[in-house]
């Protein structure tokens, strides 16, 4: 049986590159079954992602997952599996123009939150269907969507 297609968000400016970068992104609940969000300020606002980013060299996506819970939300995490994938084109405001190959995980806290080691992100746990409406990226609303259609 063939793969199925990843899907695709965003649209791309004329004339843009938006070349390729592997990401990982997770979806952690807590015990109400609200999800992790990490808040950043932007020129523009508050935005809300899905804690994650991309995946270093000789890095994998577990440890990329790991890596960016912690530096985004403060939070060590327990990977479940893979719940997602998909790509969003987007142009970050301080950074160039990117497709994000996005994994989506699903995952658990596996500690208590500390401080995010990087200080302009804050964890925010939001209702999943509040989460929907919140998120910048449709790829993460996307995954949200995922997660919720699949949750026993």
């Amino acid at each position: 049986m063939a793969e199925p297609a990843i899907p695709l968000f965003g649209r791309p400016a004329a004339g843009v590159d938006y070349p390729l970068r592997a990401c990982v992104f997770g979806l952690c609940q807590d015990e109400a079954g609200r999800l992790a969000l990490a808040r950043l300020p932007t020129p523009d606002g508050d935005v809300y992602d899905l804690p994650g980013g991309g995946i270093d060299p000789g890095e994998t996506d577990l440890q990329a997952l790991a890596r960016e819970f912690l530096e985004e939300a403060g939070l060590p995490i327990a990977p479940i599996g893979l719940q997602a994938r998909a790509r969003q084109i987007w142009t970050p405001h301080d950074g160039p123009p990117r497709t994000s190959d996005c994994a989506f995980f699903h995952c658990v806290a596996s500690g208590p939150a500390i401080a995010p080691t990087e200080p302009d992100h804050q964890l925010c746990w939001i209702a999943p269907l509040d989460a929907l409406r919140l998120v910048r990226h449709d790829a993460h609303a996307w995954a949200i969507a995922a997660l919720l259609r699949t949750a026993p």
